[in-house]
Protein backbone atom coordinates (compact mmCIF):
# COMPACT_ATOMS: atom_id res chain seq x y z
CA UNK A 1 0.00 0.00 0.00
CA UNK A 2 2.78 1.96 0.82
CA UNK A 3 3.44 5.70 2.33
CA UNK A 4 2.05 9.21 0.86
CA UNK A 5 4.54 12.12 1.58
CA UNK A 6 2.81 15.64 1.18
CA UNK A 7 4.61 18.47 0.99
CA UNK A 8 3.27 22.03 1.52
CA UNK A 9 5.59 24.20 -1.18
CA UNK A 10 6.51 27.79 0.31
CA UNK A 11 8.85 27.55 3.33
CA UNK A 12 8.49 23.89 3.18
CA UNK A 13 9.95 21.73 0.12
CA UNK A 14 10.74 25.43 -1.43
CA UNK A 15 14.28 27.47 -0.78
CA UNK A 16 14.06 30.54 0.70
CA UNK A 17 14.51 31.77 -2.94
CA UNK A 18 10.98 30.29 -3.71
CA UNK A 19 12.28 27.49 -5.95
CA UNK A 20 12.81 23.45 -5.61
CA UNK A 21 16.80 23.38 -5.70
CA UNK A 22 18.65 20.69 -7.77
CA UNK A 23 19.97 18.89 -5.05
CA UNK A 24 15.86 18.44 -3.48
CA UNK A 25 14.78 17.65 -7.04
CA UNK A 26 17.23 14.63 -7.77
CA UNK A 27 16.78 13.16 -4.29
CA UNK A 28 13.25 13.33 -5.08
CA UNK A 29 13.52 11.14 -8.10
CA UNK A 30 15.28 8.81 -6.77
CA UNK A 31 13.15 8.12 -3.57
CA UNK A 32 9.96 7.93 -5.24
CA UNK A 33 8.47 5.07 -5.86
CA UNK A 34 5.42 2.11 -6.04
CA UNK A 35 6.09 2.42 -2.37
CA UNK A 36 6.65 5.94 -1.74
CA UNK A 37 4.30 8.17 -3.91
CA UNK A 38 4.85 11.95 -3.39
CA UNK A 39 2.58 15.45 -4.13
CA UNK A 40 2.58 18.28 -2.86
CA UNK A 41 -0.36 20.53 -0.72
CA UNK A 42 0.15 24.17 -1.37
CA UNK A 43 -2.63 27.31 -1.72
CA UNK A 44 -0.74 28.01 -4.84
CA UNK A 45 -2.58 27.03 -8.28
CA UNK A 46 -2.29 24.47 -10.77
CA UNK A 47 -0.34 26.66 -13.09
CA UNK A 48 2.73 27.87 -10.75
CA UNK A 49 2.98 24.55 -8.86
CA UNK A 50 2.96 22.55 -11.71
CA UNK A 51 5.86 25.08 -13.08
CA UNK A 52 8.07 24.38 -9.53
CA UNK A 53 7.65 20.67 -9.74
CA UNK A 54 8.32 20.55 -13.69
CA UNK A 55 10.91 17.37 -13.89
CA UNK A 56 9.69 15.84 -10.60
CA UNK A 57 8.13 13.29 -10.03
CA UNK A 58 4.95 13.41 -8.22
CA UNK A 59 3.12 9.96 -8.62
CA UNK A 60 0.16 11.26 -6.56
CA UNK A 61 -2.35 13.59 -7.10
CA UNK A 62 -1.57 17.33 -5.79
CA UNK A 63 -3.89 19.27 -3.68
CA UNK A 64 -4.15 22.55 -4.22
CA UNK A 65 -5.50 26.18 -3.58
CA UNK A 66 -5.40 24.96 0.09
CA UNK A 67 -7.75 21.73 -0.91
CA UNK A 68 -10.41 23.97 -3.49
CA UNK A 69 -8.96 21.26 -6.36
CA UNK A 70 -6.99 18.29 -6.20
CA UNK A 71 -5.50 16.92 -10.00
CA UNK A 72 -2.67 15.78 -11.49
CA UNK A 73 0.36 17.89 -11.33
CA UNK A 74 1.95 16.37 -15.10
CA UNK A 75 -1.63 15.27 -16.55
CA UNK A 76 -4.05 18.35 -15.34
CA UNK A 77 -6.78 15.87 -14.75
CA UNK A 78 -9.11 16.76 -11.96
CA UNK A 79 -10.37 14.20 -9.31
CA UNK A 80 -12.19 16.71 -7.74
CA UNK A 81 -12.73 20.64 -6.54
CA UNK A 82 -15.12 22.46 -4.38
CA UNK A 83 -16.83 25.87 -5.43
CA UNK A 84 -18.20 28.85 -3.52
CA UNK A 85 -21.75 29.28 -4.15
CA UNK A 86 -22.24 32.19 -6.09
CA UNK A 87 -23.98 34.26 -3.77
CA UNK A 88 -21.54 33.60 -1.15
CA UNK A 89 -18.31 34.36 -3.60
CA UNK A 90 -20.19 38.13 -4.83
CA UNK A 91 -20.92 38.63 -1.06
CA UNK A 92 -17.18 38.46 -0.24
CA UNK A 93 -16.32 40.25 -2.93
CA UNK A 94 -18.48 42.85 -1.57
CA UNK A 95 -16.65 42.81 1.61
CA UNK A 96 -13.19 43.48 0.38
CA UNK A 97 -14.95 45.92 -1.70
CA UNK A 98 -16.49 47.85 1.32
CA UNK A 99 -13.07 48.21 2.71
CA UNK A 100 -11.31 49.93 -0.07
CA UNK A 101 -9.83 47.05 -2.21
CA UNK A 102 -10.19 44.28 -4.55
CA UNK A 103 -8.89 40.62 -4.29
CA UNK A 104 -8.03 37.72 -6.28
CA UNK A 105 -10.08 35.02 -7.48
CA UNK A 106 -9.26 31.67 -9.36
CA UNK A 107 -12.50 30.54 -11.05
CA UNK A 108 -12.96 27.07 -13.29
CA UNK A 109 -13.34 27.36 -16.83
CA UNK A 110 -13.62 23.57 -17.71
CA UNK A 111 -14.16 20.31 -15.51
CA UNK A 112 -12.03 18.88 -18.20
CA UNK A 113 -8.42 20.33 -17.23
CA UNK A 114 -7.14 21.95 -13.76
CA UNK A 115 -5.31 24.25 -16.70
CA UNK A 116 -8.50 25.97 -16.91
CA UNK A 117 -8.58 27.63 -14.35
CA UNK A 118 -7.80 31.13 -14.76
CA UNK A 119 -7.08 33.70 -11.80
CA UNK A 120 -8.41 36.75 -11.79
CA UNK A 121 -8.28 40.51 -10.91
CA UNK A 122 -9.69 44.36 -10.72
CA UNK A 123 -6.65 45.84 -9.78
CA UNK A 124 -3.54 45.26 -7.75
CA UNK A 125 -3.73 47.04 -4.02
CA UNK A 126 0.25 46.60 -3.04
CA UNK A 127 3.27 46.78 -4.46
CA UNK A 128 3.67 42.75 -3.89
CA UNK A 129 0.31 42.20 -6.07
CA UNK A 130 1.98 44.15 -8.76
CA UNK A 131 4.97 41.73 -8.50
CA UNK A 132 2.72 38.28 -8.26
CA UNK A 133 0.89 39.71 -11.60
CA UNK A 134 4.74 40.07 -13.14
CA UNK A 135 5.45 36.59 -12.07
CA UNK A 136 1.96 35.01 -12.91
CA UNK A 137 2.53 36.64 -16.49
CA UNK A 138 6.03 35.68 -16.69
CA UNK A 139 5.44 31.78 -16.50
CA UNK A 140 2.67 32.13 -18.77
CA UNK A 141 0.08 31.33 -15.45
CA UNK A 142 -3.60 31.38 -16.85
CA UNK A 143 -4.09 35.54 -15.60
CA UNK A 144 -6.35 38.16 -16.57
CA UNK A 145 -8.04 41.16 -15.76
CA UNK A 146 -11.11 42.15 -15.50
CA UNK A 147 -13.45 45.01 -15.23
CA UNK A 148 -15.71 43.21 -13.09
CA UNK A 149 -15.75 39.54 -11.82
CA UNK A 150 -18.59 37.05 -13.60
CA UNK A 151 -19.68 34.54 -11.26
CA UNK A 152 -21.48 32.54 -13.13
CA UNK A 153 -18.08 30.25 -13.65
CA UNK A 154 -17.31 28.34 -10.18
CA UNK A 155 -15.50 30.58 -7.78
CA UNK A 156 -12.63 28.33 -6.26
CA UNK A 157 -10.69 30.54 -4.35
CA UNK A 158 -10.30 34.15 -3.29
CA UNK A 159 -6.76 34.91 -1.68
CA UNK A 160 -5.61 38.47 -1.01
CA UNK A 161 -2.45 39.53 1.01
CA UNK A 162 -2.07 42.79 3.02
CA UNK A 163 -1.02 44.27 6.12
CA UNK A 164 -2.66 42.95 9.49
CA UNK A 165 -3.97 46.57 9.52
CA UNK A 166 -5.81 46.21 5.96
CA UNK A 167 -6.57 42.00 6.60
CA UNK A 168 -8.01 41.68 9.71
CA UNK A 169 -11.39 43.32 9.52
CA UNK A 170 -11.74 41.99 6.19
CA UNK A 171 -11.16 38.63 7.78
CA UNK A 172 -13.43 39.06 10.63
CA UNK A 173 -16.56 40.20 9.01
CA UNK A 174 -16.18 37.50 6.01
CA UNK A 175 -15.12 34.48 8.52
CA UNK A 176 -18.85 35.22 9.81
CA UNK A 177 -20.59 34.26 6.72
CA UNK A 178 -22.15 31.38 5.91
CA UNK A 179 -21.09 28.85 3.02
CA UNK A 180 -17.46 29.70 3.21
CA UNK A 181 -14.39 28.90 5.31
CA UNK A 182 -10.93 30.92 5.37
CA UNK A 183 -6.94 30.66 6.06
CA UNK A 184 -4.94 33.53 7.44
CA UNK A 185 -1.48 33.20 7.79
CA UNK A 186 1.31 35.05 7.85
CA UNK A 187 3.34 35.55 4.11
CA UNK A 188 6.57 33.68 4.20
CA UNK A 189 8.28 36.27 1.67
CA UNK A 190 6.93 39.86 3.13
CA UNK A 191 7.61 40.82 6.78
CA UNK A 192 4.16 42.43 7.77
CA UNK A 193 2.03 41.11 5.42
CA UNK A 194 -0.60 38.17 5.55
CA UNK A 195 -2.40 36.20 3.85
CA UNK A 196 -6.46 35.99 3.86
CA UNK A 197 -7.47 32.85 2.00
CA UNK A 198 -11.12 31.97 1.31
CA UNK A 199 -12.53 28.72 -0.02
CA UNK A 200 -16.12 26.99 0.24
CA UNK A 201 -17.11 25.65 3.62
CA UNK A 202 -15.44 22.38 4.22
CA UNK A 203 -12.58 22.76 2.17
CA UNK A 204 -9.21 22.79 3.71
CA UNK A 205 -6.04 21.11 3.08
CA UNK A 206 -6.93 18.30 5.30
CA UNK A 207 -9.58 16.77 3.57
CA UNK A 208 -7.61 17.70 0.07
CA UNK A 209 -5.20 15.09 2.06
CA UNK A 210 -7.48 12.33 3.27
CA UNK A 211 -8.69 12.51 -0.16
CA UNK A 212 -5.41 11.78 -2.50
CA UNK A 213 -4.46 8.77 0.81
CA UNK A 214 -7.52 7.86 -0.56
CA UNK A 215 -7.33 7.95 -4.31
CA UNK A 216 -3.81 6.50 -4.01
CA UNK A 217 -4.63 3.67 -1.52
CA UNK A 218 -1.60 4.77 0.47
CA UNK A 219 -1.43 2.86 3.76
CA UNK A 220 -0.21 5.75 5.95
CA UNK A 221 0.44 9.56 4.91
CA UNK A 222 3.66 11.57 6.39
CA UNK A 223 2.74 15.42 5.58
CA UNK A 224 5.44 18.43 5.60
CA UNK A 225 4.54 22.26 6.67
CA UNK A 226 6.05 25.46 8.07
CA UNK A 227 3.24 27.87 7.97
CA UNK A 228 -0.99 27.82 10.33
CA UNK A 229 -2.46 26.90 6.97
CA UNK A 230 -0.90 23.83 7.04
CA UNK A 231 -1.89 23.12 11.15
CA UNK A 232 -5.30 21.05 9.33
CA UNK A 233 -3.36 18.98 7.34
CA UNK A 234 -0.71 18.07 9.27
CA UNK A 235 -3.13 16.83 12.42
CA UNK A 236 -4.60 14.64 9.59
CA UNK A 237 -1.59 13.00 9.06
CA UNK A 238 -0.22 9.75 10.45
CA UNK A 239 3.05 11.57 10.49
CA UNK A 240 3.23 15.49 11.19
CA UNK A 241 6.93 16.92 9.89
CA UNK A 242 7.67 20.25 10.60
CA UNK A 243 10.83 22.03 8.95
CA UNK A 244 13.25 24.43 10.78
CA UNK A 245 11.55 27.27 9.99
CA UNK A 246 8.18 26.43 11.03
CA UNK A 247 6.03 28.48 13.24
CA UNK A 248 5.96 27.70 17.19
CA UNK A 249 2.50 26.57 16.46
CA UNK A 250 3.38 24.12 13.77
CA UNK A 251 6.16 22.76 15.49
CA UNK A 252 4.14 22.39 18.74
CA UNK A 253 1.66 19.76 17.17
CA UNK A 254 4.11 17.79 14.99
CA UNK A 255 5.56 14.39 15.29
CA UNK A 256 9.19 15.11 14.25
CA UNK A 257 11.34 18.54 13.19
CA UNK A 258 13.47 18.38 10.45
CA UNK A 259 16.30 20.85 8.55
CA UNK A 260 15.11 24.30 7.27
CA UNK A 261 13.57 24.39 3.90
CA UNK A 262 17.07 25.49 2.58
CA UNK A 263 18.41 22.23 3.60
CA UNK A 264 16.88 20.28 1.24
CA UNK A 265 15.03 18.32 4.22
CA UNK A 266 11.89 17.00 3.26
CA UNK A 267 13.78 15.36 0.20
CA UNK A 268 16.30 13.83 2.70
CA UNK A 269 13.42 12.38 4.98
CA UNK A 270 11.67 10.60 2.06
CA UNK A 271 14.93 9.65 0.05
CA UNK A 272 16.16 8.19 3.90
CA UNK A 273 12.45 7.05 4.88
Amino acid sequence: MGTLFLSDLDGTLLSSGGRVSSASADMLNAAVGPQKLFSVATARSYDTAAELMRGINTNAPAVLLNGALICGLASGRIYSYSALKADTARRIFEIFAEHGRAPFCYFLKSADTAASVTLEYIAPATPFDAEFISECERIGSSIEKRDAFDFSAPALYYTAMDTEEVIMPVYRKINSLPGCDTALYRDTYHEGYWFLDIFSAGTSKAEGALAVKALCGAGTMTAFGDNLNDIPMLRAADTAVAVANAAAEVKEICNEIIGSNDEDAVAKYILGA
